[in-house]
Parts: C-alpha cells; structure tokens; sequence
C-alpha cells in the first residue's frame, strides 16, 4: 500500500498542552536572545527588578483574591 515509504502517524489529543509548549519554546527562544545581547552589568539589575515586580504582583493578585 505505501510502497516502502515512510510514515509517520501524529496523534494531539489535547492541543492546548502542544500551544503551551510552543508557547513555553518561543519564551525560551526570547530569553536566550535576550541574555545573549545584555551585558552582565545590565542583566543582574533587570533580574532583580523582574523579580520584584513579579513578587508585587503575585502579592497583589493574592489581596485581591480575598475579598
């Protein structure tokens, strides 16, 4: 039937797992170019102010999920 011709079968049973991981690789992709074009000097501040800014947020989103 196939005549000796490779065939490969793909079964997504669920798709948002397969965007998410599109998703997560293109996030990677970003920060690698990222890291790659900052200099160290400048990197560790901006980690720094990432970090804080995410803990704001996550601190807030917490207070306002209690009222």
């Amino acid at each position: 039937m196939f005549h000796f011709d490779q065939c490969v079968v793909v079964n997504f049973s669920e798709i948002t797992y397969v965007k998410k991981l599109a998703l997560m690789e293109y996030q990677t992709w970003k920060y690698q170019i990222r890291e790659s074009s900052v200099s160290h000097e400048l990197i560790t501040p901006l980690r720094c102010l990432i970090k804080l800014s995410s803990d704001l947020l996550s601190n807030s989103e917490l207070k306002d999920g209690n009222k």
